[in-house]
């Protein structure tokens, strides 16, 4: 019998390393969860040209946008392990829906295997130029002494530029009224038409729209400044202590994926995104390369979750 065991085994690694060694022999399917034109398929294009242009071989965005990623998730967790369905999706799909809602139904720990963190990205503290606000110590003393009286936009509740300001209104005491939009570009079109005071907004959204006259940009989110708005100081620069938000997009795969596979496929990734003008494509568009392998995302993935999962806890943000 132990014989019998060693064979099936020693058969098994042999084919999915075998399986490795072929792929990719047929096209390949970036599936997205949101619409196109938006963050997430901004990167999933860049990925497709990348892997198409370096090996060869088709590579299909495929848009299912739809209940915050589930839709393109539920799929994805459901296909063949072969590597030749993938999801790009990543802190506002994979990590937050998870924690906030009250019946998510898929263990994404268990439901999807990390492949590869391509691409990051951090948010704009930004306000209505009309606020007589011109830093965020002063932002925190204007909230401070109006309580309730200061609004911010977003695309929703588990949104990156909701939590954004979640853990600035922990972090700081102060309060806010939120008002969600429809999403995309709504949050700094509500800024732009005096709706709403204050936005946390991604990068990528506000490079058509961070020059305007009627907002002023207060800071960036991330640990470092950003090359895009180099005079912008940080969060933590500002005065607020161990402040840090980045958000960022991933690949991900069904369950089940074997090993060998998954390193071919997190190291094609790597190879392909190396090429300076890919990366120069993603920082155009406000992005910085990741350039995260498999077991190293995998860890991220999970230190992540535990962080936001603190955040979301304290803040009883729960969703039927």
């Amino acid at each position: 019998m132990r014989k019998l065991l060693a064979a099936l085994l020693l058969a098994t690694v042999g084919a999915s390393a075998a399986h490795a060694d072929d792929y990719p022999s047929r096209p390949i399917r970036l599936v997205s969860g949101f619409a196109a034109g938006g963050v997430t398929d901004g990167i999933a294009r860049i990925l497709a040209h990348a892997l198409q242009a370096k090996f060869g071989q088709s590579v299909v965005v495929e848009n299912k946008p739809g209940a915050s990623g589930l839709i393109s998730t539920t799929e994805v967790s459901r296909a063949a392990p072969d590597g030749y369905t993938l999801l790009v999706g990543g802190f506002g799909a994979q990590l937050i829906p998870p924690l906030v809602m009250a019946k998510y139904p898929l263990d994404v720990t268990k439901d999807l295997t990390p492949i590869f963190g391509v691409a990051d990205f951090m948010n704009i503290v930004t306000i209505n130029s009309k606020l007589p606000i011109n830093s965020m110590k002063e932002l925190v003393s204007y909230a401070k002494a109006n309580p309730g009286k200061l609004t911010f936009g977003s695309a929703g509740v588990g949104a990156s530029n909701y939590l954004s300001a979640v853990l600035f209104m922990q972090k700081t005491g102060i309060d806010m009224v939120h008002v969600p939009s429809k999403g995309g570009f709504g949050p700094t079109t509500d800024l732009l038409s005096g709706t709403v005071d204050v936005v946390f907004e991604n990068i990528p959204i506000m490079m058509g729209q961070g020059r305007s006259p009627a907002m002023r940009l207060l800071a960036v989110t991330g640990k470092e400044r950003s090359n895009l708005f180099p005079d912008l100081p940080t969060v933590t620069e500002a005065g607020i202590e161990g402040y840090v938000v980045s958000s960022w997009i991933s690949v991900f795969g069904p369950p089940g994926m074997p090993e060998p596979l998954v390193r071919k496929i997190s190291n094609m990734i790597a190879e392909a995104l190396s090429v300076p003008a890919e990366q120069e494509r993603m920082r155009k568009i406000g992005f910085q390369p990741m350039g995260m392998g498999h077991k190293d995302f995998g860890k991220f993935f999970l230190e992540e979750r535990s962080t936001w999962k603190e955040v979301v806890d304290k803040a009883g943000i729960k969703l039927n």
